[in-house]
């Protein structure tokens, strides 16, 4: 099968490590399975004058949001990343927080259909990932190639009306086939367009890599001796809550470990030392996936009550190893994790909840908790990569 994938974020080596690659790890299973796949990276760029400010809010935003902003303009390009072929190509839009024009959107369309007649390429299939610029350009192109199509919305705040207007809808309603990354994503964009309910759908959840899954048989039990969470250390994630939580803990030989980096580092770390905990708590900056899963094959407990997840590939990754999850209610991966079967779910930031689950989970025997280890591994074995990709291509074909 022909595949032609559209998308706003796609892994390079000149763009920045934290931008998510979710985008490949999909593609990059299509193409093992032997389809062949073309990406086109719609690389938005602006008017120079819009860089300047940027680059001075850069820090700012990074902090704020927990992902990197480009701040100059970055050259198109082609390569290829795991047999799968990429063409970067970049859209000028007039400011941020306004819609591409209709000549922008021209524009791009013949940049790919040249794209496609260069490749000797016909897509069987035509797919867009977020919902700006990719919407009209489907639109565009099942008018020219008269395939079918899906769309991902990775956004929990619909933006139809501000970037395409009164045609949005039109656009949409061509669509064949609605993709959501989250439970949560899906109800927010449900109710702002209670119409899309009657369009196909299907829940577009990421994968892990299948070695990630544990073969071992975890011996957890209460006190826990570890804890771990993974993410940009960022005000939204409320990383200090492990802290917060652990500080009166009775035992005392247990290590907390940070895994990422961010501008509460200081302040985490001043938190561990006004409560004498400054032995315990490890920082470890950003790792490679293969280190951070070594560090949770030896965790007793992943705790992450992040806010605005969109989904949160690490609660898998911490599953996988069969480590006791705690995650966000209503988030992103509520819905995958059930609470008290597979892990258990946190009011987003709420310390006071955490304390409680912790609480629940300390009268718990060991049997239930290795009954909840293994059955958070039962659930990440459904969500190994080459799984997930096979679902989604089943969804929209």
């Amino acid at each position: 099968m022909n595949i032609l994938l559209l998308t706003s974020n796609y892994p390079a080596d000149d763009i920045p490590k934290d931008l998510t690659s979710v985008v490949h790890y999909f593609t990059k299973e299509w193409a093992l399975m032997g389809h062949r796949v073309v990406v086109v990276h719609n690389q938005t760029t602006f008017p120079y004058w819009v860089y300047f400010p940027l680059r001075f809010l850069k820090q700012k935003l990074a902090n704020k949001t927990g992902y990197s902003f480009i701040t100059h303009k970055l050259p198109e390009r082609d390569y290829i990343i795991d047999n799968v072929k990429v063409f970067r190509r970049n859209m000028i839009k007039p400011a941020p927080r306004c819609g591409f024009t209709k000549k922008s959107y021209d524009q791009q369309t013949l940049k790919i259909k040249q794209i496609l007649e260069l490749q000797n390429f016909t897509p069987d299939i035509i797919i867009g990932h977020w919902l700006t610029p990719q919407l009209k350009l489907i639109h565009n192109l099942q008018t020219i190639y008269h395939k079918r199509t899906a769309l991902i919305i990775h956004e929990e705040l619909p933006l139809i009306q501000r970037d395409y207007g009164s045609s949005g809808e039109l656009y949409l309603k061509s669509v064949n086939t609605l993709g959501y990354r989250s439970k949560r994503i899906k109800e927010v964009f449900e109710k702002e367009y209670p119409w899309v309910k009657a369009h196909k759908k299907f829940m577009c959840y990421s994968g892990i890599p299948t070695s990630f899954i544990s073969t071992e048989d975890r011996n957890i039990k209460y006190p826990f001796m570890t804890y771990t969470y993974i993410g940009t250390l960022i005000e939204r994630k409320h990383p200090e809550a492990l802290i917060e939580v652990l500080k009166d803990k009775k035992n005392t030989n247990f290590t907390i470990n940070y895994i990422g980096d961010g501008p509460l580092a200081n302040r985490i770390q001043t938190l561990a030392n006004k409560n004498n905990m400054q032995s315990k708590v490890q920082f470890h900056g950003r790792i490679s996936r293969d280190n951070t899963q070594r560090i949770l094959s030896k965790t007793d407990c992943f705790i992450m009550i992040s806010e605005k997840e969109t989904f949160g590939l690490v609660y898998l990754e911490a599953m996988a190893a069969g480590c006791i999850t705690i995650a966000s209610k209503n988030e992103g991966i509520d819905g995958i994790i059930i609470d008290g079967h597979n892990g258990f779910l946190c009011e987003a930031g709420n310390a006071n909840d955490l304390k409680s689950i912790l609480t629940k989970i300390e009268n718990m025997s060991v049997l239930e908790l290795a009954q909840i280890s293994q059955n958070a591994k039962n659930t990440a074995l459904l969500y190994t990569n080459p799984n997930t990709a096979n679902r989604y291509l089943n969804s929209i074909i």
